[in-house]
Parts: C-alpha cells; sequence; structure tokens
C-alpha cells in the first residue's frame, strides 16, 4: 500500500491465514468479533479498530507480528488483541499501546528493534514474568 494511502479493512481472516501488511500507507482493521487470523506488518503504519460483536467480542488479530524496524501498529482500545500474542520479530518495529493499559506475561523480541511506547499518553504496561499459578 503506497504513502499517503489509506485502507479500512473489515473483513476477518481464518485460523491458520495470515493477513500480510507491506508499504508506507495505513491499514485499519475495522471488523467486528474475533478474528482467528493473524497479521504480518513489515511497513507503514496498522490501526488496530475491531468492533466487538452481538455477544461483546473483540479481538482483532490471534497474533500480530511486527518485523524490519519500520512499521508502526497502534491499538484503538485495550481489547484489540493480549500482549502475548504481539511478537517482534528481526530488526521489530513500534507497539503504540495509544494511552491503554496493557500486560504482558512475556515479551517475545527477537533483538533490540522492538519498541513499546504510548504516543497517546500515559498507560501502565504490567509486566508480570511469574510462573503460572504464582503470585507476583
Amino acid at each position: 500500500m503506497n504513502d499517503g494511502h489509506r485502507v479500512d479493512w473489515m473483513v476477518n481472516g481464518l485460523a491458520g491465514d495470515a493477513l500480510h501488511k507491506t508499504g508506507k500507507g495505513t491499514l485499519v482493521v475495522a471488523g467486528s468479533g474475533e478474528n482467528p487470523g493473524t497479521l504480518n506488518t513489515g511497513d507503514g503504519t496498522v490501526i488496530l479498530a475491531q468492533k466487538a460483536d452481538a455477544a461483546g467480542r473483540v479481538r482483532a488479530f490471534s497474533e500480530v507480528r511486527i518485523v524490519s524496524g519500520r512499521p508502526v501498529v497502534v491499538l484503538q482500545d485495550s481489547h484489540q488483541i493480549e500482549g502475548d500474542r504481539i511478537r517482534w520479530g528481526y530488526r521489530g518495529g513500534t507497539l503504540d499501546i495509544n494511552g491503554n493499559d496493557m500486560t504482558f506475561h512475556r515479551l517475545a523480541a527477537a533483538d533490540e528493534g522492538a519498541v513499546l511506547t504510548s504516543r497517546a499518553g500515559s498507560a501502565t504496561v504490567r509486566l508480570d514474568f511469574s510462573p503460572s499459578g504464582q503470585k507476583a
């Protein structure tokens, strides 16, 4: 997708299927409900803005992979994806939690290219690395 262009994506993927985002443009993910597909992004901006379905369920992707150091993934709200379902690959990229609080039980980053920021203001990031079933 070219720089300066925007695509509004309102289609959920299938389990085992991946949407690949390339190019400097902006992809706005605005489907509804839980999307069982994954996102691989290597450039540009992706805004996760999935809406709740009739049962109140919402999840933009089952997993997001951020690679190359160029992409920015922005969370519209804290329900878009769980922190543990985000992975930074080679050279990483930026996850902008956009003022939303998040919890991570692991940080899955291949190298120092992973960036976690909140450009919309303060947010709380909770890192809970305690073994399962134990209190931190």
